[in-house]
């Protein structure tokens, strides 16, 4: 139902949708523009106490240590969004009915997440650490000593796990003129941007031909 449907047709009946910390900056404007939904944001500690009178929770993290007690007392819930792009832990807990219907946040964040894994990568092999202790320290005049850096042009880069961030990386590495190897357990369309991808029992026999390794894969998978 789109927007203008719930402003021609508003609900007798109040939704209340829980939010998490953080995960709408003006809830006022959406509650303004559609009559009949009521936004609560409170603390992850109140999280639980406050479950109990809603339709839907925004915010919900895979592996969140609460999210069984948050499902046992959520008898209203009908709907639950993740913040995490994975939802394997909260899709097998018992607790998860058939009548609540969970989503994701896929691909959302990959650019996010591949642009901070460039820039880690480019930390190590540009040196930055120590280069910018020394620009902290104010350059020398003969210039700051020789560091070895790392060119990334022509380096294997192996991939492991091609969702939303996988992906990304592979676009980034690839500007970069590397050579990208994949492993994920579908069957992947090769691209531009991607030299192989192979199964998951092909991980030991790629791994010697990479030069970098990125985990893009949740650490249960």
């Amino acid at each position: 139902m789109s927007s203008s449907e719930w402003v021609l047709k508003p609900s007798k009946t109040i939704v209340k949708i829980l939010l998490f910390p953080n995960q709408l900056e003006n809830p006022c404007d959406l509650e303004n523009r559609l009559p009949g939904l009521k936004l609560i944001t409170v603390k992850p500690e109140e999280i639980v106490r406050s479950v109990t009178e809603c339709t839907a929770l925004i915010g919900l993290s895979d592996g969140d240590p609460e999210a069984a007690n948050i499902l046992r007392v959520g008898e209203q819930l009908r709907w639950i969004h993740s913040s995490s792009a994975g939802v394997e832990t909260l899709s097998h807990l018992p607790e998860l009915t058939k009548n609540i219907i969970l989503t994701n946040t896929g691909i959302i964040q990959g650019p996010e997440i591949a642009d901070h894994a460039f820039a880690l990568l480019l930390a190590l092999t540009r040196n930055l650490k120590q280069y910018i202790q020394f620009m902290d320290l104010g350059w020398v005049r003969e210039g700051p000593p020789r560091l070895p850096c790392l060119e990334l042009r022509r380096k294997t880069m192996l991939i492991v796990g091609l969702g939303g961030i996988g992906t990304q990386i592979a676009q980034r590495a690839s500007a970069f003129e590397m050579k990208v190897l994949g492993i994920d357990p579908r069957d992947m369309p090769l691209t531009n941007n991607l030299l192989y991808v192979g199964n998951p029992d092909e991980l030991d026999q790629l791994l010697p031909k990479a030069d970098i390794v990125v985990i893009a894969a949740p650490p249960y998978a």
